[in-house]
């Protein structure tokens, strides 16, 4: 290598070790605030899924939300959100009153903007073979450019009793 491109080269390490040396580290961990308004997400969520709220319960993903339902079936995009849950409504009587609430066993920072929480979840007030009562959920919580946190990413699992032991044989 020539001097010249030495010179070059030296330089520019220079210059990109005094722009890492003088740049603000990204925190890697939300406010406390931010923890609150993750877990009032969360609760905003089962609210609206008790009102039959599709709209509300869309708003608090994000525009480019993805998920995989328990059917294996991938979800993506706020307006995909509103549409199955707006469908998974009408199946429902009408006089039928839900209830559903949430917990958030674990939340986790990944950095200031995204998290990662999940907790356990169950209904009541569901009608007879209109599905689990309870379960397990996971999300990726990312603050959006407003500000609001919102669930980028997504799951659930229904609650799945362990088989019985084979007769004859003791737990």
């Amino acid at each position: 290598m020539s001097r010249l491109a030495q010179a070059g080269a030296s330089l520019m390490t220079a210059i990109a070790l005094t722009a890492c040396a003088t740049a603000e580290p990204m925190p890697m961990m939300g406010t406390a605030e931010d923890e609150a308004a993750i877990r009032a997400q969360v609760t905003a969520y089962a609210n609206a899924w008790a009102a039959k709220d599709a709209a509300a319960l869309a708003a608090i993903t994000t525009e480019d939300y993805e998920a995989v339902n328990p059917d294996g079936t991938k979800l993506t995009g706020r307006a995909a959100v509103q549409e199955m849950v707006a469908a998974e409504m009408a199946m429902m009587p009408a006089d039928v009153t839900m209830g559903l609430s949430a917990t958030t066993e674990y939340l986790e920072w990944m950095s200031a903007t995204h998290a990662v929480a999940g907790g356990t979840w169950s209904a009541t007030g569901m009608p007879a073979g209109a599905g689990p009562d309870r379960g397990a959920w996971m999300s990726v919580f990312r603050k959006d450019a407003d500000g609001q946190w919102r669930m980028s990413h997504g799951m659930s699992a229904p609650y799945m009793p362990p088989p019985a032991p084979p007769a004859g044989t003791t737990p």
